[in-house]
């Protein structure tokens, strides 16, 4: 019985199979997976519709079922309009 937040079976089964040191990206739906996937990356959609499900959501799910030795964040140019809200709330 899973005693964690996360219950999505897919992401489970991929996190039960990873080993220490593996990289698990949380990506929006700009992320250009068709050319920045790696070969052995497997890819869970979690798509059902725009902002949803977001990226803290997912990380507080993953948090609560595996440890996390190292978070990195793709960081925004200050030029740019989103930096105006600051760092990623993660």
């Amino acid at each position: 019985m899973l005693k964690h937040q996360l219950v999505h079976p897919k992401i489970n089964e991929v996190l039960g199979r990873a080993g220490h040191h593996a990289k698990v990206l949380i990506a929006d739906g700009n992320y250009p997976v068709s050319t920045k996937r790696g070969p052995n990356a497997e890819l869970v959609c979690l798509n059902l519709s725009p902002g949803v499900v977001p990226v803290e959501q997912v990380l507080r799910a993953l948090l609560s079922a595996v440890p996390v030795d190292h978070v990195d964040t793709i960081g925004i140019p200050p030029d740019d309009p989103y930096a105006q809200k600051g760092e990623p709330p993660v």
